[in-house]
């Protein structure tokens, strides 16, 4: 009878535990750009998603690039503040029918935070992971000087899937990280091929400022990195995109191989979904670079960041896609100047492939990529260089023109001065004097 009382107390302590809402969030008092991460934890008997989450400014709705997640029956979200005003805002969770204290509800959850006049020293971008595949965040300066950032990746679970960042050929687990006056930098974290699924901390800190973000890492896929296809940018940013057209962008895939691939396909990350059409939904890659062409468009204002994964059989390979659209009517922003553009658009990421991994050749000082080939941009000894691909270098013959015409303006110019000299001499001689027109005494 004792246990049976036992039992019966300990079924309502969990119960007690499990049927109310839990809302926490890692900082309620914002500065300027910081980003909000938030735990929510409870039992919603539909399930939470993002259409049940609106942001306020006192009564007034307040448009967030945000992303919740479900991992393991909690509910994480993030949420960026970048270019939000200060103020007081609010976290309105509506129409989800959830327990509260032993009931069935729909009311409302509010939860409150706010947003100061101090600029945060930097962000990062996203606000929490859940993957099973390498995965990228961006790291921004938002001070007005160099910082200095520490990041650490620690699990206080057992035998999980190791996660690494991939940092000038290494891989670690602890790093100090230097990012000058403005600078943006893509971290590129890396997964162990055995494992398994559990969470890990990712942390970064500068100054008084703090990031503890939820990284969720499933599992080995019944896949690995391809060493035959690769992209060309580990990532990239396609800004200024105007809301309701239809955008074609175009993005670089290589064949590291002398022959033909065929059978390409392609997979884009859920929280691309909704935003990217791959046209070309499965292609043979010839040697060399090959373009792929997305259909990208979007309704609402805002920014959104996911991966794109070429596969082929067994093997795939990920590149970082982020997107920023704008209003219709709304005039491009300034990029930074330390993004190179493709095709109108800026690229974050740095060149990934080396001037022979792309299949063609390096031109010398005065050559061209001439017979149709095309002058890509290449990577060799960590110095950017322009690499001939599909064609070969051949001498401008705009430039032995221009070196001709340089010549022979040289010469005139010379051949005029000796001129001018002579004549100079010649007028500045003096006369011989006549003696038969002397006058006769």
């Amino acid at each position: 009878m004792k246990k049976i009382a036992v039992l019966f107390l300990m079924l309502i302590v969990s119960f007690q535990f499990i049927d109310c809402v839990v809302f926490n969030l890692n900082n309620d008092e914002l500065k300027k750009d910081q980003i909000l991460i938030g735990k929510i934890q409870g039992v919603f008997t539909n399930g939470l998603s993002i259409n049940n989450i609106v942001f306020y400014r006192g009564n007034m709705k307040i448009p967030f690039n945000f992303d919740l997640k479900n991992i393991q029956d909690d509910y994480y979200l993030y949420a960026n503040s970048e270019g939000k005003s200060s103020g007081n805002y609010t976290i309105k969770i509506q129409g989800a029918s959830y327990l509260q204290n032993g009931k069935l509800t729909t009311d409302d959850i509010l939860k409150n935070f706010s947003i100061s006049n101090e600029i945060v020293d930097f962000s990062v971008i996203p606000g929490l992971v859940d993957s099973n595949k390498d995965f990228f965040i961006t790291l921004k300066n938002k001070a007005e000087n160099d910082l200095k950032v520490s990041m650490e990746i620690t699990s206080e679970q057992k035998d999980t899937r190791e996660v690494l960042l991939y940092e000038n050929g290494n891989t670690l687990t602890k790093e100090d990280i230097t990012l000058k006056i403005g600078e943006t930098r893509i971290l590129k974290f890396v997964l162990g091929e055995g494992g398994k699924s559990g969470f890990y901390n990712l942390t970064f800190i500068s100054g008084s400022t703090r990031y503890d973000i939820p990284v969720y890492i499933m599992s080995a896929p019944n896949s690995y990195e391809s060493n035959r296809i690769s992209w060309q940018y580990y990532s990239l940013s396609f800004p200024n995109l105007k809301i309701k057209q239809g955008n074609t962008e175009v993005i670089g895939l290589v064949n590291l191989n002398q022959e033909e691939i065929k059978g390409i396909s392609f997979s884009v990350s859920e929280s691309l979904k909704d935003y990217v059409k791959i046209l070309n939904e499965s292609v043979n890659l010839k040697k060399g670079l090959n373009d792929i062409y997305l259909n990208v468009s979007s309704n609402q204002i805002g920014e959104v960041q996911g991966l794109i994964s070429a596969i082929i059989n067994q093997e795939l390979t990920s590149l970082s896609l982020r997107l920023s659209f704008i209003g219709e009517n709304e005039k491009p922003k300034n990029t930074s100047s330390n993004q190179s553009t493709t095709n109108t658009n800026s690229n974050l990421g740095e060149v990934k492939l080396s001037c022979s991994s792309l299949g063609g050749e390096m031109c010398d000082v005065g050559q061209i990529c001439g017979n149709g080939g095309k002058a890509e941009t290449s990577k060799d000894d960590n110095e950017l260089e322009f690499c001939c691909v599909d064609g070969e270098c051949i001498t401008s013959s705009t430039n032995i023109k221009n070196t001709n015409s340089k010549l022979g303006i040289i010469l005139i110019a010379i051949l005029i001065l000796v001129l001018i000299i002579i004549f100079l001499k010649f007028k500045s001689a003096k006369r011989p004097i006549d003696l038969l027109k002397r006058k006769k005494v």
